[in-house]
């Protein structure tokens, strides 16, 4: 399958130190990733700076140029934030996709709510995933982000979400809030057997998100 990430210079350490080293031990023979460096608005691109909507209005113009330069109708590709590291082959999830449905992504507020994340999708090439795309193009920059603005429009497309224990985040442990250092190591007694991808959304701060995706691959 075909994976495609998109960075700015505040998140480049994330990507070649722990995004690119745990795709490369876990991708399967197939499988390839494009890696596009976009342009860096405000300081450090986190998701309360007031620039971050320009980031990801150039992150959905990636995924739109991406699926129509290298991506045939009817296939699959991943698009993933840098900000994850890999514990298995995520490819192997292709088989819980339905067939009915152009987006499967996960669901940022795992069991508390049903709000996709940008973060993290399968996307199937067809009229209507093309369509739903462009638009999120156009209107993302009306936004504070590209994710509010998927989810204001996300009846658009048929979407399903993946398992939140196999594409993983800190949600299910801080009750639907952001972490902080307050709440110490909650990775503590996790599954890493469980977890195909573990993405670090809800953990503000590159050096937190670091610290976090250190953890997960140690001894994995």
């Amino acid at each position: 399958m075909k994976y495609i990430t998109f960075y700015t210079d505040s998140h480049e350490n994330m990507v070649n130190e722990y995004f690119l080293p745990s795709f490369n031990k876990y991708k399967l023979e197939e499988d390839s990733v494009y890696v596009i460096k976009g342009e860096q608005y405000g300081s450090n691109g986190t998701y309360f700076d007031k620039e971050l909507y320009k980031i990801m209005g150039d992150k959905i113009k990636s995924i739109n140029k991406f699926m129509s330069e290298k991506i045939s109708n009817g296939e699959v590709f991943c698009y993933l934030d840098c900000d994850i590291v890999f514990l298995n082959n995520p490819t192997k999830l292709l088989k819980d996709m339905p067939d009915s449905v152009d987006l499967m992504a996960q669901n940022d507020t795992g069991s508390h709510g049903n709000t996709i994340c940008g973060g993290f999708m399968f996307i199937r090439k067809t009229n209507d995933s093309i369509i739903f795309f462009n638009k999120i193009e156009r209107e993302t920059y009306g936004f504070i982000h590209d994710q509010e603005c998927i989810n204001h429009y996300k009846n658009e497309i048929k979407y399903s979400f993946f398992n939140h224990n196999k594409v993983f985040n800190i949600v299910n442990l801080t009750g639907a809030k952001p972490y902080n250092k307050s709440m110490g190591n909650i990775l503590n007694g996790i599954n890493k057997n469980d977890i195909y991808v573990f993405h670090a959304n809800w953990i503000v701060g590159s050096e937190d998100k670091i610290n976090f995706m250190k953890e997960m691959i140690i001894n994995k």
